[in-house]
């Protein structure tokens, strides 16, 4: 009796001391809320926050005085810099950007309901986490103009290259994978070769296809190897074995087994759309798989399907090449006859027939420029014309070449002529 009394007489004293707890850490997270408010969004953005639930997310947003659209749109703008001129040397670039994008989005005034918060990411990237609630009409193109508007004066004063990868939209629990679109549209070589780039997914089109998958199945592997027998330079069949093997040493007969028949499977089927005979690719398989048969132990197949690559990409390349200029041919004829809708690069190489990687390969291996740059270069000739010829105002010049957003057509057509439009227009 005596016990139960105690304990519900200690009961308000550990609830006291559990607040002033709670009291002294809001306190201390206070004095210090900008380094916490950053690791937040910094984990938010890599998928670091566990299986947080999304008021879990909320609670901790407040705590961190972050005022997050729980259930908003969301996309991730990277900026990447690429060395200024000034000699700033002892500033790390994405400082300088964080500080110039803070300046800007101040100038701005954001829309209230809108969300843009730019969080470091490494010296020369900072990403910049942009959303808006769903009670927004057009919520995520106002937030994504704003941003989009911030960027475009972090080169003022000039001396900051900056190139821009934007993600497609999505929800909160979508961010890590919205930051790993913006850093593939970023990467260089992947879809641009210019500096600064400015690459919108979007305009990509890429889906989970153009992505390698862990699933060792045939499709899958079917794809990855269109990619490599019909890229640019020789393949690495390397990459596969960590992929759909065991390890980086020999390979259990079991596992080689099994990887060879997925190979022979896939190449089966690109010979079969190459319509060319497997003659000299069935006697190296047989070779390989009587071999595993007769040997007990761990068998190191590598430089046999390395082998079976090379033969492979000779005899479908040279298939290939009578239709590459006709691929060529009927991909600017595409971008002609379409340059005026979104159209993406997905679409194109559909358009086409072949995988977005094939036919980007294909066009600079004949044109010596990446598909995306083909694409932007001509609407970039056609805004010329509009902007000569026409009295439309930036936001129909960009309806009119294939872009929603007023502000990426600013970028492109700047990145593409070292003017804005406007200064293009006045300068006739």
């Amino acid at each position: 009796m005596f016990k139960r009394v105690n304990k519900a007489a200690e009961k308000p004293a550990r609830e006291r001391a559990a607040e002033r707890e709670r009291d002294g850490l809001r306190q201390q997270i206070k004095r210090s809320l900008p380094l916490h408010r950053e690791r937040f969004l910094r984990e938010l953005l890599l998928g670091s926050t566990g299986r947080a639930d999304a008021e879990t997310l909320r609670r901790r947003a407040s705590l961190f005085e972050v005022e997050l659209p729980v259930d908003g749109s969301y996309r991730v703008v990277l900026l990447q810099t690429s060395g200024g001129t000034d000699g700033e040397a002892d500033v790390p670039d994405c400082i300088r950007v964080m500080h110039r994008m803070e300046e800007r989005l101040t100038e701005s005034a954001q829309l209230p309901g809108l969300f843009i918060r730019p969080v470091p990411v490494s010296d020369d990237q900072v990403a910049v986490i942009v959303g808006c609630g769903r009670d927004i009409v057009q919520g995520d193109r106002e937030a994504l103009e704003a941003a989009l508007e911030a960027v475009e004066r972090t080169n003022d004063p000039p001396g900051l290259p900056v190139s821009v990868g934007v993600s497609s939209p999505g929800v909160l629990a979508d961010l890590p994978k919205l930051y790993a679109q913006a850093a593939r549209a970023l990467e260089a070589g992947r879809y641009s070769d210019r500096t600064p780039r400015f690459v919108f997914h979007d305009d990509i089109g890429e889906d989970e296809r153009d992505v390698p998958s862990d699933a060792a199945d045939v499709d899958a592997l079917t794809r990855r190897i269109r990619e490599l027998l019909f890229a640019e330079t020789a393949p690495d069949v390397r990459t596969l074995f960590g992929r759909y093997g065991e390890g980086s040493g020999p390979l259990e007969n079991r596992e080689a087994k099994r990887l060879l028949l997925l190979l022979s499977n896939a190449l089966q089927t690109l010979y079969a759309e190459a319509g060319v005979s497997l003659n000299g690719l069935t006697l190296l398989f047989l070779s390989l798989w009587n071999k595993l048969d007769a040997e007990a132990g761990p068998t190191d197949v590598r430089p046999a399907i390395e082998r079976m690559a090379s033969l492979a990409r000779t005899q479908l390349l040279d298939e290939r090449r009578p239709l590459d200029g006709q691929a060529v041919k009927d991909i600017k004829r595409i971008v002609m006859n379409r340059y005026t809708e979104p159209i993406t690069l997905r679409e194109i190489a559909d358009g086409v027939s072949l995988s977005l990687s094939h036919a980007n390969g294909i066009f600079q291996n004949k044109t010596g420029r990446k598909l995306f740059d083909y694409l932007t270069d001509y609407r970039m000739e056609k805004a010329k014309s509009l902007l000569r010829e026409t009295g439309c105002d930036m936001e129909g010049i960009a309806r009119q070449v294939g872009y929603a957003s007023r502000s990426q057509f600013r970028l492109l057509f700047h990145a593409c002529t070292g003017l804005d439009p406007s200064e293009y227009r006045d300068r006739l």
